[in-house]
């Protein structure tokens, strides 16, 4: 602290190391935010390949953690179910891909007095070599401070410590079946 005090007017250094962490957390930032080409193409490439299968409806079954369902999608609906012991969360392979689109995607979570903290969405998927449609999903959000708030520096400078966002969740969705329908 001695050699930083010799070179800033006093209070200063303060100012200083803040503008540094903040310049640290952006240039953190910026690199968390940058989606690799790699999964990038294989997804188009994934996407393209469900967008030209010779079939349009289909029956799917998947597993989402601890639960399965089985139904029937038509018109890129889900039309009928056979087994949903999912509590109405089956998806059509579409939706699979819309939350494959969710990777890198950053939302505010917002607690009684400021919006501290920000979700942040990490999505692996695995895909069809045929068909291309989502085999496997795997979903991570990561809680953590948002730290573009101004009251996230207001609590590190006043506590020394930023706020607790709580931790990671994640969650794979499995796909076991994809069969397509008579029509």
């Amino acid at each position: 602290m001695q050699t930083v005090r010799r070179f800033l007017p006093r209070g200063r250094w303060l100012l200083a190391a803040s503008a540094g962490l903040l310049l640290l957390a952006c240039a953190a930032l910026a690199l968390s935010v940058a989606r690799p080409g790699e999964s990038a193409r294989t997804y188009a490439d994934a996407r393209a390949r469900w967008q030209s299968r010779p079939f349009g409806d289909y029956r799917i079954v998947a597993q989402d953690e601890r639960c399965t369902y089985d139904v029937l999608v038509r018109r890129g609906k889900v039309n009928s179910s056979l087994r949903d012991s999912c509590s109405f969360r089956a998806r059509p392979v579409d939706a699979l891909f819309a939350l494959v689109e969710r990777d890198r995607e950053v939302t505010l979570s917002c607690g009684a007095r400021a919006c501290m903290c920000e979700a942040l969405t990490l999505v692996r998927a695995a895909y069809h070599p045929q068909l291309g449609y989502p085999t496997e999903i795997r979903v991570t959000v990561q809680m953590r401070p948002r730290w573009l708030s101004l009251d996230v520096w207001r609590t590190v400078l006043s506590t020394g410590a930023p706020p607790f966002c709580g931790g990671t969740n994640t969650r794979t969705i499995s796909v076991l079946i994809v069969d397509p329908l008579p029509q």
